[in-house]
């Protein structure tokens, strides 16, 4: 780019659309980084909806194409993809991170560090699993094991990074699940 050309724009602005829509605006004279907000940009909270569908290659057709309407929606999964090595490679602490975003991601991570070097290392893919639900006529028909193997593949195939981690505290059972979400 030749140095003297006189530019229309001061500020940019990105949009990212794909399974739903991001924004980025800088400024030309911003340091490369500079508008990562950490917390916002790294740590990826998601909702991941689970259907049951017919064995028909029609249906299963239909899906491919992004019609769910004769789909049955029978749970969710909702949980939080941390990128340890990205988050460090911009220079920032993964545990402040955590701390910063949310109190389940603080606890996880404190206890996380206590196994350091034994399970895990600090450039590791989290997944942080913060909510499994099925609908209460789903439960006990295997589909919570099913769900829990396939998961590093669901996350492949949805976020596009493999977790070199899954994390989950699962409720106790006396406590009644409350239907707080966390929404970035």
């Amino acid at each position: 780019m030749a140095a003297n050309v006189k530019k229309p724009f001061n500020t940019l602005a990105i949009q990212y659309k794909a399974g739903g829509t991001r924004s980025a605006v800088f400024s030309i004279d911003d340091a490369l980084g500079r508008c990562v907000e950490p917390a916002d940009d790294t740590l990826v909270w998601n909702e991941l909806s689970v259907f049951g569908i017919s064995d028909s290659d029609d249906e299963i057709d239909k899906i491919y194409e992004d019609d769910f309407s004769s789909a049955i929606q029978i749970g969710s999964i909702y949980g939080c993809h941390i990128p340890s090595e990205l988050i460090t490679d911009l220079g920032y602490d993964t545990y402040d991170i955590c701390d910063e975003a949310h109190p389940d991601l603080e606890a996880m991570y404190s206890v996380l560090q206590e196994y350091k070097d034994d399970y895990w290392q600090y450039d590791d893919n989290i997944y942080y699993i913060h909510e499994i639900e099925l609908y209460d006529e789903y439960q006990g028909k295997g589909y919570e094991k099913l769900l829990l193997l396939q998961l590093p593949t669901i996350i492949v195939k949805m976020l596009r990074v493999f977790p070199t981690l899954l994390i989950y505290y699962p409720l106790p059972k006396k406590k009644k699940r409350t239907e707080a979400r966390l929404r970035r």
